[in-house]
């Protein structure tokens, strides 16, 4: 704080400042709000949401999980979609939730079997280490991490369950995941975002109306 900026360097910083501000107002209004007070950090470190469930990773998940109108049974998404390999603790701004996701993408609907339900989540496992992890909301293991739940409840291989993703995974290009795509017998419905005013239009928009509900 003590040396003097140098005037060519600050002019460039302040062009990009401008032109990244104007990207992001076109998700949200205002970049720099607080939108929530992390008194416990979250975790957003790349060898955390690579390899186990964090708390950011779950944020996110339930996020995507609430941003429906319409009753949704559970989310996921792919744990490398968190690039920002820091914690985020105290006051977080808007603009720090497209640092940690600066990829974006639209929250996805897709009605699908519980058998391939628990096939996704099975990979996600086998993913572990790398950016196919899954990071999940309403989902865990019992006991004895023999099967899935879904809130609670042992998932039905035949039942048709609706659960919120990102639309990267639809798109089959996830490790392991090339089965994933609208193509697969076992997915009967995916609903996209109508227009930008639906929060799942851009995750990130999504997560920050989840954080300033708190």
């Amino acid at each position: 704080d003590a040396m003097p900026s140098d005037p060519a360097v600050e002019a460039l910083v302040n062009k990009w400042i401008a032109i990244q501000d104007q990207n992001l107002r076109q998700v949200v209004d205002e970049p720099y709000e607080v939108v929530y007070n992390a008194k416990i950090p979250l975790d957003g470190l790349e060898k955390s949401v690579r390899n186990k469930q964090t708390n950011l990773g779950q944020l996110i998940a339930s996020a995507m999980w609430k941003s429906s109108s319409r009753p949704i049974d559970a989310a996921f998404f792919n744990g490398g979609s968190i690039r920002i390999d820091d914690q985020l603790a105290g006051e977080i701004l808007a603009i720090d939730i497209f640092r940690a996701m600066p990829f974006g993408g639209a929250v996805c609907e897709v009605e699908m079997t519980g058998g391939l339900l628990v096939k996704m989540l099975d990979t996600g496992l086998q993913n572990k280490g790398t950016g196919g992890y899954l990071q999940w909301a309403n989902l865990s293991r019992n006991n004895t991490d023999t099967h899935w739940l879904l809130g609670g409840q042992t998932i039905d291989p035949a039942k048709i369950y609706r659960i919120a993703t990102n639309d990267f995974l639809l798109t089959g290009k996830e490790t392991r995941m090339d089965f994933f795509t609208p193509e697969h017998p076992d997915i009967k419905s995916v609903t996209r975002p109508k227009d930008n005013t639906e929060l799942g239009s851009d995750i990130r928009k999504a997560v920050i109306a989840y954080m300033k509900s708190f």
